[in-house]
């Protein structure tokens, strides 16, 4: 619905209702996996371990489900704001349009991180996501024509910076010297 809607400025909801969509699916996309074995007994039954098996598995969909949905949400919202004109931007409070990345920040982050995620999810890129949206919009903040968004960018492209470089990888290697023994020193 959001996405028909991101493309026509009329048509999208006032950022007012994005907040709160975006507050609600920060909840939403924080939604724990729950056990789902409190109520069963405990026997060693393998029938058991398979049913409880079978429920985190199901439960882990749901979530998937509910974590995509948050996802094309988000998406709908980056695209809407990216979209938006010189003179449209002006409109709203620098606070405004902080809570509105934050809020998408929390959403992406809280995907990323699911419990439901493994190695061949696309979920740990939804903070990928996220970094590129704020660099458009950040580039989009500092090109404008109004002197507080350029501030605001600007105050933008360090805190950028500082989410970046604690999202670095770790590096592949040290070089050490003067450890003290030669087969110590290198990489």
């Amino acid at each position: 619905y959001l996405n028909k809607r991101a493309g026509s400025m009329e048509s999208f909801p006032s950022l007012d209702l994005i907040r709160e969509i975006l507050s609600a699916l920060e909840t939403v996309a924080a939604f724990p996996l729950g056990s789902g074995g409190g109520n069963e007994e405990e026997g060693g039954n393998a029938n058991n371990n398979q049913q409880q098996g079978q429920h985190v598995q199901l439960q882990s969909q749901k979530i998937n489900a509910i974590h995509d949905e948050c996802r094309a949400i988000a998406a709908a919202v980056t695209k809407y704001i990216i979209e938006m004109d010189d003179q449209t931007l002006k409109k709203f409070s620098t606070d405004a349009i902080f809570k509105i990345r934050h809020s998408l920040g929390q959403t992406y982050k809280s995907i990323a991180e699911s419990k439901t995620n493994n190695n061949h999810s696309a979920y740990p890129m939804a903070i990928h996501e996220h970094h590129e949206f704020w660099r458009e919009l950040t580039l989009k903040l500092i090109t404008s024509q109004s002197l507080p968004l350029r501030l605001f960018g600007w105050d933008q492209v360090g805190k950028l910076i500082s989410e970046c470089e604690a999202h670095q990888p770790p590096p592949r290697a040290y070089i050490v010297s003067g450890a003290g023994t030669g087969w110590v020193n290198g990489r």
